[in-house]
């Protein structure tokens, strides 16, 4: 039995159809990933789990038990907001005590529970400060502590590192990851953060339009998306438009892409001679000065381009290499070209992507 489901739930609000019809399970212990853009319904939907909204369909269950009705402070859960929601006239210390107070557990508990909270954050030296005194990250580890110290059940956590700075940011992802895992505690993680995505969750559900479009590991998101969108939204990815005009065996296929380029790739769902988008994305791409002598053509692409652009972003070099007449790939690289220079840009045909352009779907 997954310690937390959600059963085809619905929210809508008006004629919008907010959230439509999600399911999903989440094993005890494991941090699930709700990503998406805005708008998407992974807020309403986190909101329905923590009580705070009322679903218009379906039901929320903790170890098979139905708390769809249940008033938030029954349903054992604790939240973190986006902008922490700290009292500003209250100290760290009572900022945690707060929801142990409200109830109703005796002095001693909450100075327990408070003092362990602010350890597990490593913030108890400044339990006696408000909340201007602190920096954003030290807010957010406040706001974490309060959520522990319920103890609860399941733990959720509404984009609660979009208001730090990209570094800071950067180490509370690991920070917070290393915590859930001492913990074992079961957490539910909204975002738009694609990379925030990957690094936290355990598994991640890609939400569209009110709607879970892909559900699997971060790996299995990113390396075998699902459809076009999901491709598209997690990482980056070059889309080239073309027709399969043969099948190779073993799921490869010859597509044809722009003007006479033709492209070697790998499909699991498309068995037709149809119209189809090629992707592929840039760190898959491995680029040569000199052509390579030593790879297998008939699994292998090798296309020769020029450098038409490029970008510095301190790790890897980012480029805009045309191989032909409309058709300009994305590559990131550690080697340094100068624009203009002539390459031969090697593109394994089994890391590439094909999309039925009908449907949409990989």
């Amino acid at each position: 039995m997954p310690y937390l489901s959600a059963e085809n739930l619905v929210k809508r609000y008006g004629k919008v159809l907010a959230v439509d019809h999600v399911s999903f399970s989440v094993e005890r212990g494991e941090m699930l990933g709700l990503l998406g853009p805005s708008g998407c319904g992974k807020t309403t939907t986190l909101r329905i789990i923590a009580g705070l909204t009322v679903p218009d369909e379906g039901r929320v269950l903790v170890e098979g038990e139905d708390i769809t009705n249940a008033p938030p402070e029954k349903r054992g859960m604790g939240m973190v907001f986006q902008n922490y929601a700290l009292w500003p006239h209250m100290t760290v210390y009572d900022n945690v005590a707060f929801p142990l107070r409200a109830r109703g557990m005796p002095a001693d508990e909450v100075q327990r529970r408070v003092k362990e909270a602010l350890e597990i954050v490593r913030l108890y030296e400044l339990k006696d400060r408000y909340p201007h005194q602190l920096s954003g990250g030290q807010q957010q580890r406040v706001a974490l502590a309060r959520a522990l110290a319920v103890q609860p059940r399941v733990i959720l956590l509404d984009e609660p590192l979009s208001n730090l700075d990209a570094k800071l940011r950067e180490e509370m992802r690991f920070e917070l990851k290393e915590l859930q895992r001492k913990l074992g505690v079961t957490a539910v993680y909204v975002t738009h953060d694609q990379a925030e995505a990957l690094a936290l969750s355990d598994r991640i559900a890609v939400m569209k339009d009110g709607r879970i479009v892909q559900i699997g590991t971060p790996r299995e998101i990113y390396e075998e998306p699902a459809n076009a969108f999901v491709a598209d939204f997690i990482g980056k990815i070059n889309f080239l438009e073309g027709r399969i005009e043969e099948f190779l065996g073993e799921g490869y296929v010859l597509v044809r892409v722009g003007d006479g380029l033709y492209v070697k790739a790998y499909t699991k769902r498309v068995h037709e001679k149809a119209p189809v988008i090629v992707g592929v994305r840039p760190g898959y791409i491995e680029l040569r000065g000199t052509r390579p002598e030593k790879v297998d053509e008939s699994r292998v692409n090798v296309f020769e381009g020029v450098v038409v652009r490029k970008t510095y972003l301190g790790d890897v070099y980012d480029y805009r290499v045309r191989v032909s007449e409309g058709v300009t790939l994305r590559v990131e690289a550690r080697e340094n070209y100068d624009v203009g220079s002539k390459l031969y840009l090697v593109v394994p045909a089994d890391r590439t992507l094909v999309i039925d352009k009908k449907t949409g779907w990989a």
